[in-house]
């Protein structure tokens, strides 16, 4: 039994919904939006999975073409960013069985029918801050909505 980092979406902070072709997050905390699509997309799939950042890795190796340091690089770039952004935090995961861990430099399964890898994009809109913030939704307790944080002025005496 080991430990391994892996991530999750910064739930409540972080509100999300998947479209057919996109994904879009709101960060309450900042009032940013951000779209993902394609291997963007696919990585935060992987996220909200629980899978570690290697096992992020073998699953895109298996998905697209593309040379292994490239998007070994790219994938760890675009993680740190949603890091920076709010929008993913680190967890410790627990490994029971080493046996069926993946190992981030194994050679991808040679299939021409999987799509070249791009670098995945995060586009961050700042457009609506204003009005994200302004949303009542921002006081609530760890519930969630519909549910308001408890304060003096909640309790009549």
């Amino acid at each position: 039994m080991s430990k391994s980092i892996c991530f999750r979406i910064n739930t409540p902070h972080v509100v999300f919904e998947n479209y057919e072709d996109e994904i879009v997050l709101i960060n309450l905390d900042n009032g940013n939006y951000y779209s993902l699509a394609d291997e963007a997309a696919a990585v935060l799939g992987f996220v909200e999975k629980g899978l570690t950042q290697d096992e992020i890795l073998h699953e895109i190796f298996q998905k697209y073409l593309g040379k292994i340091e490239d998007i070994q690089s790219d994938i760890n770039q675009f993680i740190e960013r949603l890091q920076q952004e709010g929008l993913i935090i680190s967890t410790e995961k627990i490994i029971v069985d080493n046996n069926h861990k993946h190992n981030a430099e194994t050679e991808p399964i040679l299939n021409s029918q999987k799509p070249v890898f791009a670098v995945p994009i995060l586009n961050r809109y700042t457009d609506m801050q204003d009005l994200i913030l302004l949303d009542p939704v921002h006081e609530v307790d760890e519930s969630g909505w519909p549910n308001p944080k408890q304060t003096s002025a909640n309790f009549k005496k």
